[in-house]
């Protein structure tokens, strides 16, 4: 599955680091894995990232962004994570600027609106005077420490708030003798999430699915990204269904995500990108084909369209150079085929009459 969430009631400082060792992360109160996001209709892939602490030294430019906030700034480090009336006034100052998509509240972001707190949080704050302009949490685990969400005030922007407070993480790290700092995933294509990668590229590591192993962030390639993968094997099969004279398009599914995490819509289609079999015709029932890249599997699959969602996913809209969007939930009723080959795939498409 390209997007997995469980929700512990309980968990351990060395069960979260297992989790993080897995490419796995914290979501409320819950864990998650996932191989895509989407963002303005594109689809792009996410790269789990981590940075060694024992041999990370800070860069001359960043000791120095570190020195002249932490003399201007009270800063404190590491205190039990609490939510209070002031985290949440500048949480919603600080989401009205966001560029995205954020929780309606901090609670409602770190503790799914129950207060409850399965994670051991842990807490950066900076205040110019006694005004608070800046915080973040994070978690520890038994060698880790797993940075969940960094919140600044938009009057202080030129000082780099959101990033200083990374930047403490990763010091307090440093000084309790962890492994790894874990920031989340980064997004090549989209640059929202690239301060993460000021630390130094040649510094990290990221998460390489495949053979579930850490490799050197600069060893990552474009043909190793999780949408290249998919999007070159669809294309593949596009082409020979087009060659054997079967009307073919690449169709974008954003319901995925929502198949894959609700136990109601199980029997539903959980894959983001798909081929669409003689997308000309109308009715219920759609022949589509899909690619699990990570098992290098085609799949010829029956399906049938159970509900349009598109009122929910008006502003879906791709742009005109990406695929067009599937807004229908649809519903697996039958595998037809699978095969490692596309060649194959569409002679069966052939051979059941399908065409």
């Amino acid at each position: 599955m390209y997007i997995e969430m469980i929700h512990p009631t309980s968990l351990s400082p060395e069960a979260l680091d297992a989790y993080l060792e897995r490419g796995w992360y914290r979501m409320g109160q819950a864990v998650f894995t996932c191989r895509f996001v989407t963002f303005g209709g594109i689809l792009y892939p996410t790269i789990w990232i981590r940075l060694p602490l024992a041999s990370y030294t800070f860069r001359k430019s960043l000791r120095r962004r570190m020195r002249r906030n932490n003399r201007e700034f009270t800063i404190q480090v590491g205190q039990q994570g609490a939510l209070d009336a002031e985290k949440e006034a500048l949480y919603q100052r600080y989401r009205a600027h966001f560029r995205g998509e954020l929780a309606p509240s901090l609670e409602e972001a770190l503790f799914d609106g129950d207060g409850r707190d399965i994670f051991d949080t842990r807490q950066v704050t900076i205040r110019d005077g006694d005004r608070l302009i800046a915080f973040s949490f994070f978690d520890l685990g038994r060698e880790s420490l797993e940075s969940i969400i960094g919140v600044y005030d938009p009057d202080y922007s030129r000082h780099s708030l959101g990033f200083h407070t990374m930047l403490l993480e990763i010091q307090h790290g440093k000084r309790m003798g962890l492994k790894y700092f874990y920031p989340g995933y980064v997004v090549p294509g989209y640059e929202a999430f690239d301060y993460k990668l000021r630390v130094g590229p040649e510094h990290l590591e990221f998460f390489h699915p495949g053979d579930d192993a850490w490799r050197p962030y600069p060893d990552l390639e474009d043909d190793q990204l999780p949408t290249a993968r998919l999007r070159h094997g669809l294309e593949a099969v596009c082409d020979s269904l087009r060659e054997q004279g079967v009307p073919a398009e690449m169709r974008i599914y954003p319901l995925y995500r929502s198949a894959s995490l609700d136990s109601r819509l199980a029997l539903c289609l959980k894959q983001p990108l798909f081929i669409e079999c003689h997308p000309e015709r109308a009715g219920l029932s759609r022949l589509i084909v899909t690619y699990d890249y990570e098992a290098d599997l085609y799949a010829l699959e029956f399906c049938l369209r159970v509900a349009d969602l598109s009122d929910q996913f008006h502003s879906f809209q791709p742009p005109e150079d990406q695929p067009p969007p599937c807004l229908h939930l649809l519903q697996q009723v039958v595998r037809l085929a699978e095969s490692s080959s596309p060649e194959r795939i569409a002679r069966t498409l052939l051979q059941i009459g399908a065409a």
